[in-house]
């Protein structure tokens, strides 16, 4: 199937989309080249990744969740991954906190392993 019938199918579908994201156009890196999605309408918009995934689980619709969230259930059989081929551009991940002097020691844990693995800027 080519890259622009899947994208066409795409907009066909009941989404359920984050608030965060333009609801016009959803862009995607695929094989050859980027391409983007023109959504219709939203069945559901949150910022609450909780809340996309159980509305998944739920039927609702299709939509774009992060791996580690939804590994199980792929495992399981319950989800299924669609557009194998394409992936959201990626995004930047960002520590903020106030001063090191209070900074607890899981929230160190987590900066230093981001850190390490390159994901953090």
């Amino acid at each position: 199937m080519a890259v622009v019938s899947i994208c066409k199918d795409l907009s066909q579908h009941a989404m359920i989309t984050y608030s965060l994201l333009s609801d016009v156009e959803l862009p995607f890196e695929g094989v050859s080249k980027k391409e983007s999605v023109q959504i219709k309408s939203s069945v559901l918009r949150t910022n609450n990744e909780n809340l996309i995934h159980n509305a998944v689980m739920d039927g609702m619709g299709l939509a774009f969740l992060p791996t580690w969230l939804i590994e199980d259930d792929i495992a399981a059989g319950h989800l299924e991954r669609v557009m194998l081929d394409y992936r959201f551009p990626a995004s930047m991940l960002y520590a903020v906190y106030t001063s090191r002097k209070y900074l607890s020691s899981k929230v160190r844990t987590f900066v230093d392993f981001i850190a390490e693995s390159g994901q953090l800027k």
